[in-house]
């Protein structure tokens, strides 16, 4: 897995390419706490060249849907069809705050001031 960091409109993105699991949790942990540091409640994780995630990814992101709530944003961009699978499952995208969107351009209908 290889993670990179960049900025949407003040949102932090991360690009997720290759596998999330248990082995690579480490990698994204430490880059989430490096991004949002101890104030951020806004981010964004672009999903479009991550073909797998298992239980460790779903246990990153539904933790930061109690961080982002409420007043902030969870986005997860282009999560391909088996990803969705697993995040509806678990009903992440029922939390407040927290959209499934095809891609990053579509995030611009959710922003309003920080």
């Amino acid at each position: 897995m290889k993670l990179e960091t960049s900025v949407y409109k003040d949102i932090p993105v991360i690009k997720i390419l290759g596998d999330l699991d248990y082995y690579t949790r480490p990698w994204l942990e430490r880059t989430v706490n490096e991004t949002l540091g101890a104030e951020g409640t806004r981010i964004a994780f672009d999903l479009l060249d991550c073909p797998f995630m298992d239980s460790a990814g779903v246990t990153i992101l539904l933790g930061l849907t109690r961080r982002v709530n409420p007043g902030g944003l969870l986005a997860i961009i282009g999560a391909d069809r088996d990803v969705l699978r697993i995040l509806d499952v678990v009903g992440i995208a029922q939390w407040a705050n927290v959209y499934m969107l095809p891609s990053l351009d579509e995030l611009d209908g959710y922003l309003t001031a920080p």
